[in-house]
């Protein structure tokens, strides 16, 4: 088998100053990510891989509706409803990871 060597386009600039901008990015479908301090007893302070509410719940609407959040086999939470179980116990810290054939998302 022979390997074609990538090929990529340059682009060169006679000035030294370069403004560089770029668009919202599409959301890239994660396989994991780490939920904190959801029932640490302090409201407001849960994060989705390190980003606060505001931040972790915009994320959350971007993936998409049907995504759930589950830590035992019959407990499931909404993506972007996560923030209404924080400090009840539903939740738990740790790493989820999605499952293949769903968009469930499992605590490890």
């Amino acid at each position: 088998m022979t390997m074609k060597t990538p090929e990529m386009e340059v682009v060169r600039f006679n000035e030294s100053d370069v403004i560089v901008a770029s668009g919202n990015p599409v959301p890239v479908p994660a396989q994991s990510f780490v939920l904190q301090n959801w029932k640490n007893g302090n409201l407001g302070d849960a994060t989705v891989d390190g980003e606060g509410k505001e931040g972790a719940l915009n994320w959350l609407n971007k993936i998409g509706d049907g995504h759930t959040f589950q830590y035992k086999q019959n407990v499931a939470v909404d993506a972007k409803k996560l923030y209404d179980y924080e400090e009840t116990g539903t939740i738990l810290d740790g790493i989820y990871v999605k499952d293949a054939n769903s968009n469930n998302w499992w605590c490890q």
